[in-house]
């Protein structure tokens, strides 16, 4: 990592370094085949104490029987690995230095977490295809976490999951696929409790050519369960209201093939999400960020639908397509973190500071069903790749995407709760607020030059300016007697002013050359954010400094 700009966001005297390295090995015994791999990755990091280290061994095999059609195989995972992970910053002038200080084996103030993390996953799957052309699919997993952290927030959770797909081509250009999921988990933890989770699902989808034409069209039943809450379903069946106990999702889509090189697409599908148990349960403290737990969230749901044309262009020897789309997503219930006072109705608030009901005590986040939304817009990319100068191959990508993402909840209590107010007009003409941590424009860009054992590309991100956070990180105060308690102070210290002189905008280069010794070896070097710009994500979370990166390939 290299120094960023601003001296003072150093706190480093030997600058931080991360690296790796991989390998995986494949071999055919008879009709058994096996792919044993490793990693191994430790990364300082830029941030003070923030730091991760991992290791992975992985194997994938399958059998090839004798019985024709059929195979069959085992593949798993082992990870462990060792983080600190970095949540707020101490202030605007120290936005790599964690809030609290540093050293959390020692320093119990600290907002640093040490999590020691394992995963395993088992995997066996079967595969049978059968004379008539009918496919058969099983897939299944054990999946077994163990995290364990200084603060006390360590998780337990173990999962057993199964698929089974079945598909069969017809002569007719017809394709059907059917089949049945589902999984069993278990959680034991310090950070949202003990809870059992359930999944049950049954999907068929029919595929056809035509002519010109493909479509598309399948549904799907789902049903959730997290201890006693689960899915429920109200529908209409003429003058009768009916509660079933899943939820159906459809969807649909067709691709025209116009002309030679011109390709029309349309589709609509429905969406469903049950709250995850993070999302019910989680009840934790980082500083003075607190998140409270919401055992009444519900699940949220919504449709999509996209409109798209692509278009392939050929010019002298440079060959590429335009591609164009138009999108909509709406979501009912949509499920999001929102900052608010949540003290229990047997606690009255009271602004004494050494009351239980002082509001810092109950302000944080809780997951809510806050959102009736819609997100649309627009997005264009183009790929080409040609010649220059006769010998250097070119590829270029380009993508532009534009958003109107708004939030439909009218009411005012909710929409008080935006920090800016910055509203954008709908399809219907009318005046919306623009949903928190949400751009309207997003661009990358890459090009590539390769001649001969040489490679050289650089590429561009840019993301638009974030028009609404939450009111509280920059606004809130609470009366106490005479004076005045800015909350924000207390959670991300300094973020109104650094975010009045940052929110502009970010456009990030990166670079990159390679060379190939030989067949079997190239090695590469990589510049990322090459200009070295200081930009945020989301609030409180400054992204990496440039960073250089060498590696090498190696093929036996």
């Amino acid at each position: 990592y290299d120094n960023p700009k601003r001296d003072t966001l150093r706190w480093w005297s030997c600058n931080p370094v991360y690296n790796g390295i991989n390998f995986f090995h494949s071999q055919k015994f008879g009709r058994f085949d096996l792919v044993v791999g490793g990693a191994g990755f430790s990364d300082q990091g830029y941030r003070q104490d923030e730091y991760e280290y991992r290791g992975r061994v992985n194997f994938n095999t399958r059998y090839r029987s004798k019985i024709e059609g059929l195979s069959f195989g085992v593949n798993g995972n082992y990870q462990y690995g060792k983080s600190g992970v970095f949540i707020i910053w101490q202030d605007a002038d120290n936005v790599f230095r964690p809030y609290g200080g540093g050293d959390p084996e020692n320093n119990p103030e600290s907002t640093i977490s040490v999590n020691y993390g394992t995963r395993v996953n088992i995997d066996p799957y079967l595969t049978y295809y059968t004379k008539k052309g009918y496919r058969h699919q099983l897939r299944t997993r054990v999946y077994w976490t163990n995290n364990v952290n200084n603060t006390n927030q360590g998780a337990n959770s173990y999962m057993t999951y199964g698929e089974y797909q079945f598909s069969r081509k017809f002569k007719n250009e017809l394709n059907l696929t059917a089949g049945a999921v589902g999984y069993y988990s278990n959680i034991t933890s310090q950070l949202y409790g003990n809870h059992y989770g359930i999944n049950g699902g049954a999907f068929v989808q029919a595929d056809k050519k035509w002519q010109r034409w493909t479509v598309s069209g399948g549904m799907r039943m789902e049903y959730y369960r997290i201890d006693t809450s689960e899915t429920v379903s109200k529908t209409s069946l003429g003058n009768t209201k009916l509660s079933l106990p899943f939820k159906p999702v459809f969807r649909a889509g067709a691709n025209f093939h116009a002309l030679e090189e011109t390709y029309l697409r349309a589709s609509i599908g429905q969406g469903y999400r049950f709250p995850t148990v993070a999302e019910k349960y989680v009840s934790t403290s980082v500083g003075a960020l607190k998140i409270f737990p919401n055992p009444s969230l519900t699940a949220e749901s919504g449709w999509s639908a996209e409109v798209g044309v692509k278009q392939g262009v050929k010019i002298k020897k440079w060959v590429g397509y335009l591609d164009v789309a138009a999108f909509v997503t709406q979501y009912t219930n949509m499920m999001e973190f929102a900052f608010g006072v949540y003290n229990p109705d047997s606690i009255p608030l009271n602004l004494n500071p050494a009351s239980p009901g002082f509001p810092t005590k109950w302000a944080g986040f809780r997951a809510q069903n806050a959102e009736e939304a819609r997100i649309s817009g627009i997005d264009m990319s183009i790929v080409g790749k040609g010649k220059i100068f006769r010998k250097i191959d070119m590829t270029v990508f380009a993508g532009y995407t534009y958003m109107r993402p708004v939030t439909l909840n009218d009411d005012s209590t909710y929409l008080h709760s935006f920090s800016d107010g910055v509203k954008i007009k709908t399809f219907d003409g009318k005046e919306a607020y623009m949903l928190k941590y949400r751009y309207k424009h997003m661009a990358k860009a890459d090009v590539q030059f390769d001649y001969k054992k040489v490679t050289f590309g650089l590429s561009a991100r840019y993301i638009s300016n974030i028009e609404n956070i939450d009111y509280t990180f920059e606004n809130l105060e609470v009366k106490i007697g005479n004076g005045i308690l800015p909350l924000y102070d207390y959670i991300l210290p300094g973020l109104p002013e650094y975010r009045d002189k940052h929110n502009r905008g970010s456009c990030v280069f990166d670079i990159r050359a390679g060379y190939n010794i030989n067949k079997n070896a190239r090695v590469s070097a990589v510049v990322n954010n090459m200009f070295n710009l200081e930009y945020m994500g989301r609030p409180g979370d400054v992204q990496a400094p440039r960073t250089f990166a060498l590696q090498v390939m190696v093929q036996f």
